[in-house]
């Protein structure tokens, strides 16, 4: 299978669903190592592993959806005898 074609197709980007894919064709085979060659000083640090893969993954998935929010000033404007004040926008970076 092609990856051109499935972006072509409109899925996906066509690489990245074939990576995807061969992650998730390795996931039981690589399950089924682990839970076979494991005893208790492996258990502890398999453990370790986990909590430190989710925590790294937390942390990129809130950084991603982090909104940075800018507040921009603007001088005063006189127009006529008619002056405004201070104006203040917060412009959201996405």
């Amino acid at each position: 299978m092609d990856g051109g074609i499935n972006y072509r197709r409109g899925n996906w980007n066509g690489i990245s669903l074939l990576i995807f894919a061969g992650i998730i064709s390795r996931l039981p085979v690589a399950l089924t190592q682990t839970a076979t060659t494991v005893n208790a000083q492996n258990f502890f640090n398999i453990g370790i592993f986990a909590g430190m893969a989710i925590v790294v993954v937390a942390s990129i998935v809130i950084i991603n959806e982090a909104t940075r929010q800018i507040t921009v000033y603007y001088a005063k404007q006189v127009r006529g005898i008619k002056c405004m004040e201070d104006n203040q926008l917060i412009c959201p970076f996405d």
